[in-house]
């Protein structure tokens, strides 16, 4: 199952919970995809989540990895989050290597350096919307699938914080 939200013109949330067959996998990338090019020419920031996850399948992998070949020209930053342990950072590590563009891709399991990531070029107001989703999560691994909707339904309907008018 998964999740793809656009909270602000420039960001784009990915949440991504197994059990991810490649069907959904290019359903996801295909979502993600449509608002890469939307925001064009202007690049988008894309933040994933992948916490649930604890290893995928070859062919999801491979999807995958199309996908964030072709969204490469589109992407001005990406970060994934992942649980420590396990082989998922070991796949992860794989899929941005043959995809490219390492120097644009972060994969980690500590929310506050992906969030230091982010903010190197995201505005307070889009690093909001970063900060919710990274750190929403209290339950890494049991979150039911209502319990997410409701988060991600917080993530999407949060106000950014308006500067003050002019006047």
């Amino acid at each position: 199952m998964y999740r793809v939200l656009n909270p602000s013109p420039r960001i784009a949330l990915l949440y991504l919970v197994p059990p991810v067959p490649v069907d959904q996998a290019r359903a996801a990338a295909g979502e993600l995809h449509a608002i890469l090019a939307k925001n064009a020419p202007r690049k988008t920031v894309v933040c994933s989540d992948v916490r649930a996850s604890s290893a995928w399948p070859e062919d999801t992998i491979d999807a995958f990895i199309v996908m964030m070949r072709a969204d490469n020209p589109l992407l001005e930053r990406s970060g994934i989050l992942y649980t420590a342990g396990g082989s998922m950072g070991l796949q992860i590590a794989r899929m941005i290597r043959e995809a490219g563009l390492e120097d644009r891709r972060l994969a980690t399991h500590d929310q506050e350096a992906l969030v230091r990531w982010f903010g190197e070029v995201a505005d307070p107001g889009e690093l909001a919307h970063i900060r919710r989703f990274v750190f929403a999560r209290k339950d890494e691994t049991a979150e039911s699938m209502k319990t997410i909707e409701e988060r991600m339904r917080k993530v999407k309907t949060a106000g950014v914080a308006r500067r003050p008018s002019k006047g």
